[in-house]
């Protein structure tokens, strides 16, 4: 390939995959009978300078390798465009595309070597997250082996949504942000023969996913009480009331934890979640190495939902790699919720006489007294926790270049993953 000097990356790029579109075209036309069945759309790449795609959405670099450089490659139409956007996707947010080799080996990758390059870029990215897996305070959560009903305070936890649910619908607030927290407790639940068997199994990845998820759950309850839930002196009345701190709602959506269990919930409804591990726990059941045992298709699938959801394992990982504060505090939180609206002086059955009164009052500030204290530990530690992981993440957030994740060594099943 001629070597071309161009002051815009995106030309440069655009060029050389053209170039070695020219240079298969001869295999292409030898194989008429393949040819029939891959994307034969010769349209000239467009590219909109003004735009951070490098190549618009059919002609993107991805698509442009896995259609154009793998002539004897006879798939259906929709099994070629279903390899496109995994492979397409992988090249784009991973590898370094403006490296003139890393772009040259890619645009001559066959099926089998992209399915390598996908396996061994995945196992990179996965070892990011066991080094730090291990230093992070799961609490009892690995105890319950993938049935998040099992944890002592789960119905704790339940009610403590709930209770949140009827403060926002008692000051008239969306509640959205409840919802979202209430649908990955959902979903964990709902999954929990899949990483029950994923436990059995040790599939790492499993575990490691339902330890992680849990943990937010559990993380967003609290820091949703701590930065909305405020008890104040009644204007009124003696005692404290109930208060919802508004501005906290803003916080608890801008958190990475809360973002990430929305991230979680669509993959769960996409089927992500299952698609990921389901293979993994299956063949590690039956004692075969996984990528050994499974179809180019099933491989394929199984690397492009992991690409999926690791960034999100890992965003978390992150986080509660940096984080100080233990699960029991957030429990803690969750139980002063609880027991502080178990202590309200409206319609509360207990208190009959006036003495029962001033007995419930001292009681609810000895509660708002360690709530707040507890509240403000469990609210500085997320935003710390927050800004370290913040900053990790992005320095570990890089692109790689072909010699760093080889496509012609099939070293997936050595590695921590697979």
């Amino acid at each position: 390939m001629q070597f071309t000097s161009f002051s815009n990356p995106k030309d440069y790029i655009i060029e050389s995959l053209n170039t070695a579109n020219s240079t298969h075209e001869g295999a292409k036309n030898s194989q008429s009978t393949a040819s029939n069945d891959v994307d034969n759309d010769n349209d000239p790449v467009n590219v909109n300078d003004g735009h951070d795609e490098i190549l618009n959405d059919k002609k993107s670099a991805g698509s442009v390798i896995i259609n154009q450089y793998d002539p004897s490659n006879k798939k259906s139409e929709n099994e070629s465009a279903f390899s496109n956007e995994i492979f397409k996707k992988a090249v784009c947010e991973y590898m370094d595309y403006t490296d003139y080799n890393t772009n040259r080996v890619l645009a001559s990758l066959n099926e089998s070597e992209q399915n390598s390059l996908l396996l061994n870029l995945t196992n990179k990215l996965y070892r990011m997250i066991i080094n730090k897996v291990d230093d992070i305070d799961y609490g009892e959560i690995p105890n319950t082996r993938g049935d998040i009903t099992k944890l002592k305070r789960y119905d704790e936890l339940r009610k403590c949504i709930k209770v949140l649910e009827g403060i926002f619908e008692q000051y008239r607030e969306d509640t959205e942000p409840v919802k979202v927290i209430e649908n990955a407790a959902d979903n964990i639940e709902n999954m929990r023969d899949l990483f029950m068997a994923g436990f059995m199994a040790k599939v790492e990845f499993a575990e490691t996913t339902y330890n992680t998820m849990t943990l937010s759950v559990i993380n967003s309850v609290s820091f949703m009480i701590a930065v909305c839930i405020e008890y104040v002196k009644s204007p009124k009345e003696e005692g404290l009331v109930t208060v919802l701190n508004r501005t906290g709602i803003a916080k608890v959506k801008d958190s990475l934890v809360y973002e990430n269990l929305k991230k979680f919930n669509e993959s769960c409804r996409k089927g992500d979640v299952e698609n990921a591990l389901r293979p993994l726990i299956k063949n590690k059941a039956r004692g075969f190495i996984a990528t050994a045992a499974m179809g180019v298709k099933a491989v394929l699938v199984l690397g492009g939902v992991m690409l999926a959801l690791i960034p999100m394992i890992k965003d978390l990982v992150y986080f509660f790699f940096a984080a100080r504060a233990r699960v029991s505090t957030y429990f803690d939180m969750q139980a002063k919720l609880l027991e502080m609206n178990a202590n309200e002086l409206r319609d509360n059955p207990s208190i009959k006489t006036e003495d029962d009164k001033q007995r419930v009052i001292r009681k609810q500030l000895a509660i708002a007294r360690t709530f707040h204290s507890i509240a403000n530990a469990v609210a500085v530690d997320t935003k710390s926790s927050e800004v370290k992981a913040d900053k990790e993440i992005k320095e570990d957030n890089r692109k790689y270049k072909v010699d760093e994740v080889d496509p012609t060594s099939d070293t997936a099943a050595d590695g921590p993953l697979f």
